[in-house]
């Protein structure tokens, strides 16, 4: 029986460090491994990342259809919250911001998935609501997070909008995460309308608007309405942009030519060449170097 019907906006954020590094240059699988086993500690937005969320902003202003959010979740890595504050910047002061642990990315195994201390990013978005969140990073470990936990972790996070009585929410998170945990025929919790468009990836700075509708039983189904595609920025070169992306694609794809358990191989020696390999930034102290295997 249908309990309520939301509408929801999911945004993945802008392009960040460890995007940016896979479209500059043709690298082998070895190559993007150790890059993103050394690099990129909760990793920040570029400066096309940072355009990007602007030109969303200025899009979604266009559009007066669009109706304003009541609520805006938000994963806690610094690219989502970065990328939250400039898209829904005209809600900054309006005290409807509220991270969320759920919406994290598929974490650990790199370090771009780990999240700095709470006490620290807070100060950095004062008018973000962190209280759900623990102080340290308690979910990133040096394992990568098996899937079907990162799609429990993505209906818990349905069943909390679900007891939410706001009807407009917006859900800035990662591309990963929404294609792997929550859009995708792996999730029996979901009954996608729109399977096609549903399981296309997210690019940086897309907005899916969609219609969803909760059961009794804590299952959905969803209809995607609307959406932006990723923002175009200033002295942008659309051929350009297109072989940048393609370059990207086919770099991730050389990374995941190395089965799970090779690439697990290829870390522990990676590690140990570099004992201390993901402090890279001085205010990154915060660092849980016994996070467990």
């Amino acid at each position: 029986m249908l309990k309520d019907t939301k509408i929801l906006y999911f945004v993945r954020h802008g392009q960040s460090s460890h995007n940016l590094s896979l479209e500059e240059k043709k690298l082998s699988g070895d190559e993007v491994l150790t890059m993103y086993a050394t690099k990129f500690r909760d990793s920040r937005l570029s400066d096309r990342g940072i355009q990007e969320a602007r030109s969303l902003y200025e899009e979604i202003l266009k559009r007066p259809k669009i109706m304003t959010p009541e609520l805006i979740c938000v994963s806690p890595c610094s690219r989502t919250l970065k990328t939250a504050s400039l898209v829904f910047q005209n809600h900054l002061k309006k005290k409807t911001f509220l991270v969320v642990e759920e919406l994290r990315e598929r974490h650990g195994r790199f370090p771009c998935e780990q999240r700095r201390n709470r006490s620290i990013v807070s100060k950095e978005y004062p008018y973000f609501d962190f209280s759900q969140i623990s102080e340290k990073d308690m979910l990133w470990r040096l394992n990568r997070e098996p899937r079907q936990n990162s799609i429990d972790r993505a209906n818990k996070f349905l069943k909390f909008i679900s007891s939410r009585n706001e009807k407009i929410i917006a859900c800035v998170s990662h591309a990963g995460f929404m294609g792997q945990s929550l859009f995708t025929d792996k999730n029996k919790k979901i009954t996608m309308m729109d399977k096609e468009k549903m399981l296309h990836g997210f690019e940086n700075c897309e907005m899916r608007i969609m219609e969803f509708k909760i059961f009794n039983n804590d299952t959905y189904s969803v209809k995607m309405l609307d959406s932006i595609k990723r923002p175009k920025v200033d002295n942008d070169d659309e051929e350009e942009d297109i072989k940048a992306k393609n370059l990207g694609r086919l770099n991730m794809a050389e990374l995941y030519k190395f089965s799970g358990k090779e690439i697990e191989e290829k870390l522990k020696i990676i590690r140990k060449e570099n004992p201390l390999p993901y402090i890279k930034n001085p205010e990154d102290h915060d660092f849980n170097l016994t996070a467990k295997l």
